[in-house]
């Protein structure tokens, strides 16, 4: 599309924060729990993709 543009639409929402696990197998020792810092990107339940492009006329 000549002279047009695209614009990126989020259908998701990210989560900042911490991944807990808990690992049972220490050889032995006492269980561990360790967090995890992360970023994910959570798709909204009723869309197909996270991102949908739009292209506009401009």
């Amino acid at each position: 599309m000549e002279g047009g543009t695209f614009q990126a639409h989020a259908n998701a929402g990210w989560y900042t924060g911490y991944i807990v696990q808990k690992i049972d197998d220490t050889g032995g020792k006492a269980e561990k729990i360790v967090a995890i810092p992360a970023r994910v990107l959570i798709q909204a339940p009723n869309d197909d993709v996270p991102l949908t492009w739009v292209g506009r006329e401009g």
